[in-house]
């Protein structure tokens, strides 16, 4: 329980609390929550110290209130009865005013109790007014009964425990703006589980406990004392209580029929609980109250403090939402940018390797190369022996180069666009699913004039047509001697194995680099274009980020602007609330 910092009275924090409540935005909720602590400032200020009086239905409440009053202004009932809340005070007259939460007039009775019950019985019973179908928002009855001339004021309560479920949630709602309260047992079941269980919100919400045990008329020579430690024990079983608890035992029905004789009310137990509960707890009224306010000025302090952190969170909302947009577009950024970094530096290592993949397949060929072309060579060497005309051979071999070589490069050019398309796929991919993300994440439409352009198409290399080395296939003709008349065609074959050997390896040699060289430049020009199309689809999706960044942080600009006056003077709100809080220590 917080207690009230000693350099300071809680009627000076009330106080501080009501004058920063008159400056709070004007709200209905705002203005509930000021009332209230202006109602608790106000019963501090006149004393009035507020006395539930809780139980079971059936325990006789309404009969014990009527007989502590002097004057039988409650209805009363063997069946559940009270279904709202009355509050009685003191008054210089009698009277009982019927407010209700629907805006219809009051509805007053003055002068004889019995007016005021008629009255009662009308609006606040289950009967008449089940469910509180009539919208009664409080049933107020004020009278002259002596017991309430000093700030004393008590509650009826609707009784718990019956098929009237709703009577048990309107009592412990009540029990918030309670002081004290006098829980009311009953000799006909001592105490009952349904008691046990609403005592556990009752003790965790109520400063000061009392237990009156009523009907005691009907307990026979021993019982009393019998029946009281069994209340004792379950008490102190379920709620640590000490075993020395005091129990109040009253017949309130004896002190009803009796009326008002001293003796009478002696003997039915209710002049103890007037001189020893409510005589006690008016004596140490202030201490009572600052108790039991310095708890409920707190709550109240909080419920504002959470109404107006709600409202700093709902103004706030829409500001971090934006914030939160912006950072999320900032962030696709960096994404969008590393993305394409990392994709160019892998086209980069993807390039060089195709280039030394390239190396690799000539290099791997180039021996079972040069052994078919000399193979073809003596075939066609062996031919041309009997031949005296060697340009014929001379043309052959030319031939053969040239068809071994657009061979070769078709399959060459083949081989290298195995890993191109696989690159390729994996940057389109990426590509593709970079855009995706933005889409998802950030709800960016990606318009059809800004559809990503970059295909696999661009990074396949052409091997339709057909290609020989330029430079390599120029053989140099056999020359014919007037010897070669008389060689035989074992030794005329010889001569020309001999004159164009050195001449095929060293073709075969040189078309190689150059189908080396012109697959590197094949290479290099499509990686270019590759590359200068997703770094444009990388660019135009940093562009449409770019364009979405700065509506988001216009927007989030303006709406920051526009609400930033209102933060601030919940800010302020929120600091003196809570400065106030801090004095309840």
């Amino acid at each position: 329980m917080p207690k009230v910092s000693e350099s300071l009275y809680i009627d000076t924090i009330i106080d501080r609390a009501v004058a920063l409540c008159k400056e709070l935005p004007p709200s209905a909720q705002y203005s509930v929550l000021s009332r209230n602590i202006r109602d608790l400032r106000d019963r501090l200020a006149f004393g009035r110290l507020h006395i539930a009086v809780l139980g079971q239905f059936n325990r006789g409440k309404s009969t014990f209130i009527n007989s502590l009053l002097g004057m039988p202004v409650l209805p009363t009932s063997v069946l559940p009865i009270t279904s709202v809340p009355t509050v009685i005070s003191y008054g210089e007259t009698n009277e009982c005013v019927i407010s209700f939460s629907d805006n219809k007039e009051d509805v007053v009775a003055r002068g004889e109790a019995k007016q005021i019950h008629a009255l009662l019985q009308t609006y606040v019973t289950e009967k008449n007014n089940p469910k509180n179908h009539r919208c009664v928002s409080e049933a107020v009855v004020r009278c002259t009964s002596r017991l309430l001339e000093h700030g004393t004021v008590i509650i009826d309560t609707p009784g718990f425990g019956s098929i009237y479920t709703h009577n048990t949630k309107t009592t412990l709602d009540l029990l918030a703006s309670c002081d004290a309260a006098l829980f009311m047992l009953s000799a006909e079941l001592p105490i009952t589980q349904a008691e046990v269980d609403f005592l556990a919100g009752v003790v965790t919400t109520v400063p000061r406990l009392f237990f009156i045990y009523n009907k005691v008329d009907l307990l026979g020579p021993g019982d009393l004392e019998t029946s009281e430690q069994f209340i004792r024990d379950t008490l102190h079983t379920h709620f640590k209580f000490t075993l020395q608890i005091r129990l109040f035992p009253v017949s309130a029905k004896t002190a009803q029929n009796a009326g008002n004789e001293a003796e009478a009310r002696i003997k039915s137990g209710l002049d103890a609980v007037e001189k020893e509960i409510i005589d006690f707890l008016m004596r140490e009224k202030y201490f009572t109250l600052s108790e039991a306010l310095s708890t409920k000025i707190k709550e109240a302090l909080a419920q504002i403090l959470g109404t107006l952190q709600k409202s700093r969170d709902e103004i706030e909302k829409p500001v971090s939402d934006l914030k939160m947009r912006l950072d999320a577009i900032m962030q696709a950024e960096k994404q969008v940018q590393k993305e394409m970094a990392r994709a160019l530096s892998l086209s980069e290592i993807e390039e060089s390797a195709l280039y030394e993949y390239g190396d690799t397949l000539l290099n791997k060929n180039r021996e079972a190369l040069r052994s078919r072309i000399v193979d073809r060579l003596k075939k066609l060497c062996h031919s041309a022996s009997g031949n005296k005309n060697s340009a014929v051979l001379h043309a052959a071999l030319v031939q053969v180069l040239e068809e071994t070589f657009s061979r070769l490069f078709v399959l060459f050019m083949n081989e290298c666009n195995k890993p191109l398309r696989n690159a390729a796929a994996a940057h389109i991919r990426a590509l593709a699913g970079c855009a995706e993300k933005i889409e998802a994440d950030l709800g960016v439409i990606i318009e059809a004039e800004q559809a990503l352009k970059c295909t696999a198409d661009h990074i396949e290399m052409d091997a339709a047509d057909a290609w020989v080395p330029e430079k390599s296939i120029h053989l140099v003709p056999s020359k014919t001697t007037l010897a070669e008349k008389f060689y035989t065609a074992e030794k005329r074959e010889k001569m020309l194995f001999e004159q164009y050997h050195q001449q095929v390896v060293a073709a075969v040699d040189g078309g190689l680099e150059e189908l080396l060289k012109h697959v590197d430049a094949r290479i290099t020009s499509v990686f270019e274009q590759f590359v200068k199309e997703f770094r444009g689809d990388y660019i135009m999706l940093l562009q449409i980020l770019k364009e979405h960044r700065q509506d988001a942080q216009n927007c989030y600009d303006a709406e920051n602007s526009r609400t930033q006056p209102e933060l601030l003077k919940l800010q302020d709100f929120i600091r003196g609330f809570s400065a106030i809080t801090g004095l309840l220590v």
